[in-house]
């Protein structure tokens, strides 16, 4: 693993456990220790997820309940990636950052 994707990897590790902090802070149960996260390499596939992105929006809206669900779920997903990307934006600079890494499966 590169310098890059080490130090990443922990920035991200870092933004999780602060998010799990707050969730757990928001339901009232205790905070659970995340650090094992950072141990784990970032391994990301730009075509994969845009195809798990495409088949989330064409998810089909069985009820009321299922939409204000969804529309909820869209809304925490997208403040998280908002976090991620402006913490994180910083941290490793250099080309093919976001370029496709080619580890689908991996």
């Amino acid at each position: 693993m590169s310098g890059d994707d080490h130090r990443l990897t922990v920035r991200l590790g870092e933004l999780a456990q602060a998010h799990a902090d707050r969730a757990a802070a928001r339901a009232g149960v205790p905070a659970v220790r995340l650090d094992r996260l950072a141990a784990e390499p970032l391994r990301l596939d730009e075509d994969f997820c845009r195809e798990v992105a495409d088949r989330y929006d064409a998810a089909p809206m069985v009820t009321a309940g299922t939409a204000r669900g969804y529309a909820r779920l869209a809304a925490e997903n997208l403040r998280q990636f908002r976090l991620i990307g402006r913490r994180a934006s910083g941290c490793c600079r250099g080309p093919g950052r976001g370029s496709r890494t080619g580890t689908r499966g991996t």
